[in-house]
């Protein structure tokens, strides 16, 4: 028995033989041995599977849907139920340069853009900005108002929409106006 051939690896759950791939060649001769290690990577091999692919599940590209709702969630995006999937993935992968542009016309104009695609939208900004030496160079305070304009006739769900996500991108102390095209 002791210069018989060893034993095949009995079958395991784990294809990629991580612990019995690594045991001491004393040990891989050894069947209990062998079981031992196998019944371990059944529960190693999951995580280890994990980890390997770690840096998919931060892609938003690649993350399953569990996964980019989750990492929406940390940057502080609310993804859209109603919205398919794909332009959840393009929010997520967008949410650095749109947080870079918040409350900035460029910003407003690429958000909408995103949430609305092919949806025609102008945004005209009433704000301004002043510099000068001394304050009393300073020209008065105008009110600074945001208008979107949407050139193609919608509906009122996607009205209200639009104008969530309007109020949601505007400076807080921006008032905004919404023109729909009629019918």
């Amino acid at each position: 028995m002791w210069f018989d051939e060893p034993a095949p690896a009995p079958p395991s759950a784990s294809s990629r033989a991580l612990l019995r791939s690594g045991l001491p060649e004393v040990f891989q001769e050894n069947d209990f041995a062998l079981r031992f290690a196998g019944a371990l990577e059944t529960v190693v091999d999951p995580v280890a599977a994990i980890l390997d692919n770690l840096a998919a599940q931060f892609d938003p590209d690649l993350a399953d849907k569990d996964m980019l709702r989750l990492l929406g969630g940390w940057l502080g995006i609310e993804l859209d139920e109603g919205q398919p999937e794909e332009s959840h993935r393009v929010a997520v992968a967008e949410a650095a340069e749109l947080s870079r542009l918040r409350g900035t016309r460029a910003g407003l104009e690429r958000e909408l853009r995103l949430a609305f695609p092919g949806l025609p939208l102008r945004v005209e900004d009433g704000g301004r900005t002043a510099w000068a030496l001394r304050p009393d160079d300073l020209p008065e305070a105008g009110e600074g108002e945001v208008v979107v304009w949407c050139e193609a006739p919608v509906g009122e769900d996607v009205q209200l929409a639009l104008a969530r996500r309007v109020a949601e991108a505007v400076p807080a102390h921006i008032p905004f106006r919404l023109r729909v095209r009629k019918a």
